[in-house]
């Protein structure tokens, strides 16, 4: 008797994905599905690894922060596209080192600041500033254009401050996300981020997607450390 196809419905049963994906935006899921793909594809091709994903990813992005700098058409729409493959790219190399077995704590270094994490985002949260200041002589922007980066950066030291004092925090974060599945689609993380910013450069939208992380970074920031200060507080209670 064949074994059954595992469904690429069910991220638990989709090899090379993380347990982050099995309550996912359904977006995310679909850019893991393709990565787990071109991963395996790449498999045989020893000479291409993970960090070698991770430093195209992140040169494409530089040319991207660099286009969203200039800020007008044809750019904008170069850096959407740049951006998009980056962030794909950024699945292929994690589930390339897990398809391996190669992954190290070197490799997590690379990918924490050459891959899409503060580092980057850093970069294109200040490009898309200096586009807006440069295009619109807008002084405001110096204020609310670093507030959704701000918020964000807080947001993942609040996440990983938690990962960190308690052992079972990664499940009890998936237990929360399996509670509001839809709501996962609209969480302030950098899958979000990422993916409105690739948007707002192809409507020419920059100024309106700053605005916009300014105030639902900090909306969402207040309920994370509400949610999380409970949810810590029960499980020192459950001690």
């Amino acid at each position: 008797m064949k074994d059954k196809k595992p469904s690429y419905l069910d991220m638990s049963q989709l090899k090379g994905a993380k347990i982050q994906d099995f309550h996912a935006p359904i977006l995310r899921k679909l850019y893991r599905i393709a990565g787990v793909y071109v991963a395996e594809k790449l498999f045989e091709h020893r000479k291409i690894t993970p960090n070698k994903v991770t430093l195209l990813s992140a040169l494409l992005l530089l040319i991207a922060a660099y286009f969203l700098y200039i800020g007008k058409y044809p750019y904008l729409i170069f850096s959407s596209i740049l951006i998009i493959i980056a962030f794909f790219f950024d699945y292929v190399d994690g589930s390339l080192a897990r398809f391996r077995g190669t992954g190290s704590t070197f490799g997590k270094w690379v990918d924490m600041f050459l891959g899409l994490g503060p580092f980057t985002l850093v970069i294109l949260f200040y490009a898309a500033t200096f586009s807006v200041f440069r295009n619109t002589g807008n002084y405001l922007v110096w204020v609310y254009g670093p507030l959704g980066l701000i918020a964000s950066l807080i947001i993942a030291l609040i996440y990983n401050t938690f990962l960190k004092l308690h052992a079972d925090g990664l499940k009890e974060i998936e237990i929360e996300k399996e509670k509001s599945s839809f709501l996962t689609n609209f969480y302030y993380t950098e899958f979000l981020i990422f993916n409105l910013l690739a948007l707002a450069c192809l409507l020419n939208r920059i100024n309106e997607f700053l605005m916009f992380c300014a105030v639902y970074g900090w909306i969402f920031l207040i309920a994370v450390f509400i949610k999380l200060t409970k949810k810590a507080y029960r499980l020192k209670r459950a001690e």
